[in-house]
């Protein structure tokens, strides 16, 4: 009598993860227009993006950094980004505000263009 073996198929190439990790790119200047007050411990911002509303909850203090910077650098010096761990719900779990000042073009063409001629 023939032996069977029945070999078990696994999906090829399928992981797991433990969770999803959101990187929302935002636009400074809508940045400038939250409401953060002094003494508010956690500022609550709803972000719409492709056909769905993410929520997330903010560290106040970061916004106000957050507001700070862009008005001492203006919005088109600056990128804002989002992060945190992405809900069922839409909601972004233990979510983070960074905001990066862009590279200077000015100054890149200044050292580009300098003259360092010693006569």
């Amino acid at each position: 009598m023939a032996t069977i073996v029945e070999h078990r198929k696994h999906p090829a190439n399928t992981l797991t993860a433990r969770s999803i990790k959101a990187t929302l790119v935002l636009a400074a200047d809508e940045i400038l227009a939250l409401s953060a007050p002094d003494g508010q411990p956690r500022c609550v911002v709803r972000i719409n993006v492709a056909e769905r509303t993410v929520v997330a909850d903010l560290n106040a203090k970061s916004v106000r950094k957050a507001i700070a910077t862009i008005r001492a650098n203006g919005p088109q010096a600056c990128a804002v980004v989002l992060q945190g761990k992405l809900q069922p719900d839409n909601t972004l779990a233990e979510a983070g505000l960074t905001i990066q000042l862009k590279a200077s073009t000015n100054l890149s063409a200044n050292n580009g263009g300098s003259n360092n001629d010693q006569s």
